[in-house]
């Protein structure tokens, strides 16, 4: 549980620092690069996700 905190963290921190960035420069760059952040977060609560169902799964068997 420890390494899922610490994953969602970093992509936490991850997302702002593009924020920060696009809000110093206004560049667009930035906002993609949060865009890309949102989508790989989303990306790994959905695997895991999938994960816990595929070991409810199997546990329940």
């Amino acid at each position: 549980m420890l390494g899922i905190r610490i994953l969602f963290a970093l992509v936490g921190i991850l997302l702002l620092i593009n924020l920060l960035g696009w809000f110093i420069s206004r560049d667009a760059r930035w906002l993609r690069a949060a865009k890309l952040t949102i989508q790989g977060g989303f990306a790994l609560i959905g695997l895991l996700l999938l994960a816990l169902f595929v070991q409810r799964l199997v546990m329940g068997i």
